[in-house]
């Protein structure tokens, strides 16, 4: 009877160390790790595409890392600048708050995030069994407490009713909107992680 109980014991410890990090084990006391680091990235094939990542560290600051490729110059781009009419910028914060972090972190949580594959590249039943190659692939990683889970999706094949894809853009699209109002500095070198 001791060595069943051992052996599943045993089992139950070695399944508590594979599985992947869970929003549970990120908020302490309810306190950002200090190692929390959150990734939101867009990257494709396209021959003129946007690349780029948005980096998130525990103080809330955010990074912008822009790899674009070949991307044609924007006419309009200074048609603002020379107007009379002036479009005044909306003042934007130097970091995403404490408050904000934990809800993000809860909103990884609610998504189901944790229990997502790696990577998605379409439903194999969906009709037709169309994909395109040259498509965008949209991604998103956490780190806290030594582990890292990352999610990429790509965006050119049908997903199936039963993909987390809503759930994952949802997701990804909360914290886009959290990242428009805060000043993004842009990396001269890549951090860290």
């Amino acid at each position: 009877m001791k060595k069943t109980n051992q052996f599943v014991l045993g089992i139950f410890y070695f399944i508590a160390l594979a599985l992947p990090i869970s929003s549970q084990s990120i908020l302490k006391d309810g306190k950002i790790p200090k190692d929390l680091f959150i990734v939101l990235s867009l990257s494709s094939t396209i021959q003129f595409s946007s690349e780029y990542d948005y980096k998130i560290t525990s103080d809330g600051k955010a990074f912008f890392e822009d790899r674009s490729h070949n991307l044609p110059a924007n006419p309009n781009s200074g048609a603002l600048l020379h107007s009379k009419n002036k479009v005044k910028n909306p003042k934007l914060r130097e970091r995403l708050s404490q408050r904000q972090l934990s809800q993000l972190i809860r909103d990884f949580e609610k998504s189901g995030f944790f229990e997502m594959n790696e990577y998605y590249q379409g439903d194999p039943g969906f009709k037709e069994g169309v994909c395109i190659n040259h498509a965008q692939r949209k991604g998103l990683s956490i780190s806290a407490n030594g582990k890292t889970k990352s999610v990429a999706f790509f965006l050119g094949c049908g997903y199936g009713e039963k993909s987390p894809l809503h759930s994952f853009l949802n997701l990804y699209n909360k914290i886009e909107k959290e990242l428009q109002n805060v000043k993004k500095e842009k990396l001269e070198k890549p951090l860290n992680k």
